[in-house]
């Protein structure tokens, strides 16, 4: 379970081809504010009659944490990774029917809304994210593009090429499956109970291959589902902060006339 080899290559891979799938174009309840100022508050008190895994090594807890995480048929997750030198954050919620609505900021290219329905993925870009698609057009063409699509989302079918890019991040199976059994050569170690988010966790370590310290916390009451992921130092800092297990993900289409016609951009 070494933390960069859960969602990092995932998240990052993906969110890079959804900014293709809505930069190729240019020719033509906000929950990620909740994302980087999760912090934990001093450890709460253990309590010999409520420690579920008193009788458990390190290892047996992070299996049965992957185990109930894995079962899961929803849940939201906030970003704050660096991978490759691409830094993502934000926040998507997403379900084993592939349905998923959330926002991404991709380093300083800006960032997008992204809705998946079960017929139709819908993105749209921010100003920033327009700007940065369009500078190395002619200034006249690049405004034509920016006034033609500010504001307006992009439509394509789920089953189109480019839409298939972001299938990982919208299909929940695919995702978790991403989340590997843990093994002895995780060397994790048990660090006790604290507070995360207002529920009691319980915590383990380890350490990356890239000298970086790996935290997981993982919920001590009811499922044992993880809860977070962050790792320190390092090449690649990050956190992965999950929540909302098995709640319904209600993706809307957006209103007819707030939708681009593809034939508009030539597509």
């Amino acid at each position: 379970m070494k933390i960069q080899r859960y969602t990092w290559p995932v998240v990052l891979g993906t969110a890079i081809a959804v900014a293709g799938l809505a930069g190729c174009n240019d020719s033509d309840k906000d929950k990620a504010d909740g994302a980087g100022k999760t912090t934990a508050s001093q450890p709460a008190e253990k309590k010999a009659d409520t420690d579920p895994f008193a009788k458990d090594t390190a290892l047996e807890v992070a299996k049965k944490a992957t185990k109930a995480t894995k079962g899961a048929s929803s849940l939201t997750m906030d970003l704050d990774l660096t991978s490759d030198g691409e830094h993502i954050t934000g926040t998507i919620s997403l379900d084993k029917d592939t349905r998923c609505a959330g926002k991404l900021t991709l380093g300083g290219q800006g960032g997008m809304e992204i809705r998946r329905t079960t017929d139709a993925v819908y993105i749209l870009p921010d100003d920033a994210f327009l700007k940065t698609q369009t500078k190395d057009q002619p200034a006249d063409q690049a405004a034509a593009t920016i006034a033609l699509m500010k504001g307006r989302w992009l439509k394509t079918s789920v089953n189109s090429a480019d839409a298939k890019q972001m299938a990982k991040m919208c299909d929940l199976d695919e995702l978790l499956a991403e989340l590997d059994d843990p093994d002895e050569s995780d060397n994790l170690k048990k660090a006790g109970y604290t507070d995360f988010n207002g529920s009691r966790v319980f915590e383990l370590t380890s350490k990356e291959d890239d000298g970086g310290t790996g935290t997981v916390y993982i919920q001590a009451e009811g499922e044992p589902y993880i809860l977070n992921f962050e790792k320190k130092g390092g090449k690649e800092p990050g956190k992965v902060v999950m929540s909302d297990f098995n709640k319904p993900v209600d993706v809307q289409a957006p209103p007819a006339d707030q939708i681009l016609d593809p034939a508009a951009l030539g597509g």
